[in-house]
């Protein structure tokens, strides 16, 4: 399984980036007020907004070959988490296309999404 590169500058990430834990459940309002809430996972899903405000061209270049070699939401690949080193195994980009904003020469900014999903 392919994991998420490192840039040429050697890093996953550029500040700010964030992160979220989701978890599934059901929550059943009662007439009578009361409230019954069941989980149907015991480990949380993450996502992750990756912010690149400020690489090169070429940096660009090894983050589309990766969306593209994924086929955008299509394929899978591991993550190592920022915060926590932890590894996600089984992630998906959370978004249709790669979009690259020029803000000068051989300065670019990219925004990427990563969702974590069930096995």
């Amino acid at each position: 399984m392919s994991a998420f590169p490192q840039i040429i500058s050697g890093v996953t990430s550029q500040r700010p980036y964030t992160s979220s834990a989701e978890f599934l459940h059901t929550t059943n309002e009662l007439a009578s007020g009361g409230r019954i809430a069941y989980s149907w996972r015991t480990n949380p899903l993450y996502s992750w907004v990756l912010t690149f405000a400020h690489v090169s061209t070429t940096d660009v270049k090894v983050l589309e070959d990766f969306f593209n070699l994924m086929a955008g939401r299509y394929g899978t690949f591991t993550f190592t988490d920022l915060v926590d080193a932890s590894i996600h195994s089984n992630c998906r980009f959370d978004q249709d296309d790669f979009g690259v904003l020029y803000n000068g020469p051989n300065d670019t900014a990219v925004v990427l999404k990563i969702a974590e999903f069930s096995s």
